[in-house]
């Protein structure tokens, strides 16, 4: 994968111009981003590496009721690549949906639940 870096500062200039109009979104999404940092699940570069070439994945806020953070693996770089085209697809986790629905007749009682983080 070539160098992705200016899709991301495109990115990243688009989201701060959006922040300079609403500080709120601002500081939900600094937050929502060191939290990312504190969970291990992206890392800062250091100053004198920002420059070399490297693979930067853009991103942007969705703002629904709370914050929300879509990475664009998609977004194709300057080689013509994406993230999404470099990586193998895995075998299928979900199961048939109407499996799942004619089994939830089968019961008198059926539960859900929502796990937290699941996406990230």
């Amino acid at each position: 994968m070539s160098n992705s870096r200016y899709a991301a500062q495109s990115c990243l200039v688009r989201s701060e111009a959006r922040f300079r109009k609403d500080p709120k979104l601002y500081d939900a999404y600094s937050k929502f981003m060191q939290e990312y940092v504190q969970l291990d699940h992206m890392e800062l570069i250091p100053k004198g590496q920002i420059s070399r070439p490297g693979a930067y994945l853009p991103h942007h806020g969705v703002f629904p009721n709370e914050i929300r953070v879509v990475f664009n693996a998609s977004h194709r770089s300057s080689g013509g690549l994406s993230l999404n085209d470099l990586l193998l697809p895995g075998p299928k986790l979900q199961a048939d949906i109407t499996v799942v629905l004619s089994n939830w007749r089968c019961f008198r009682f059926a539960g859900t639940t929502d796990v937290e983080k699941m996406f990230r």
